[in-house]
């Protein structure tokens, strides 16, 4: 942990001091290791799952909360992190409605389990991905409808490692520092999603956009449109003009 962010002046080290490392055995770190998982329970619910809630059933490789990066603290020694494919994180906010730093899940890797405790709308966008709920396999890229009680899995990444899933409203998480995602290295936004943990959205349904309303009054679970991901090799490309540099 390199921040107390209960402080005024969040940083633990200063240019000039000295820092001592101190040699602890296996059993010392796995202490120390399950005394972090007690405290960064920001994402376990003490009350129970509750309204506009979703369970994480299984975390995958790694699964963390994300948002935009937090610039301006290079001068404490914080990188901006954020989602690694940044345009993708924008453009599955974008598909809900959601603002530009709506916190979301970056997922890693295949197996990634959520349980919904409530009517939802999401969309994911990065990796082409095998996903499923209910049995029914659901395409990404586009908005789409979750119901109270199912689990949506996702399987195999077919192209690409990572995805950016966004939820309507956004999670409910800690603004630390200009940001409110996790980063990991710096200890502060919350550690990666362990089994158990529970999320809540923040008015999850109160700003849905008119043409969602219209999908759900119709009772239609996902569009037959959907985006292309940013971080994926198009299909085709087309040289619009060639420069000659000389240096």
């Amino acid at each position: 942990m390199l921040f107390d962010t209960r402080k005024s002046d969040p940083s633990l080290l200063r240019a000039a001091e000295y820092v001592e490392f101190i040699e602890i055995d296996l059993d010392e770190f796995r202490k120390i290791e399950a005394q972090k998982l007690n405290k960064g329970a920001q994402n376990k619910s003490k009350k129970g799952v509750a309204n506009h809630s979703i369970e994480v059933i299984s975390p995958s490789l790694q699964t963390t909360i994300q948002s935009l990066p937090r610039y301006g603290f290079a001068h404490l020694a914080l990188g901006a992190g954020g989602p690694m494919d940044q345009e993708g994180a924008r453009m599955a906010n974008a598909l809900l409605g959601n603002p530009d730093d709506a916190a979301g899940l970056e997922i890693t890797g295949a197996g990634t389990k959520l349980l919904f405790h409530e009517d939802i709308w999401v969309a994911w966008v990065g990796a082409s991905c095998m996903v499923h709920a209910s049995s029914n396999s659901i395409p990404g890229n586009r908005p789409v409808f979750i119901r109270k009680g199912e689990t949506l899995i996702f399987g195999t990444m077919l192209q690409g490692h990572r995805l950016f899933l966004a939820l309507s409203g956004g999670i409910d998480s800690e603004f630390i520092l200009g940001g409110k995602g996790s980063h990991l290295s710096a200890g502060i936004g919350g550690n990666a999603l362990q089994k158990g943990d529970v999320l809540h959205l923040s008015h999850a349904q109160d700003i849905y956009k008119p043409f969602i309303k219209k999908m759900q009054d119709a009772q239609i679970r996902f569009p037959k449109w959907s985006i292309a991901s940013p971080a994926l090799p198009g299909k085709s490309w087309k040289l619009l003009r060639r420069y000659r540099v000389f240096i």
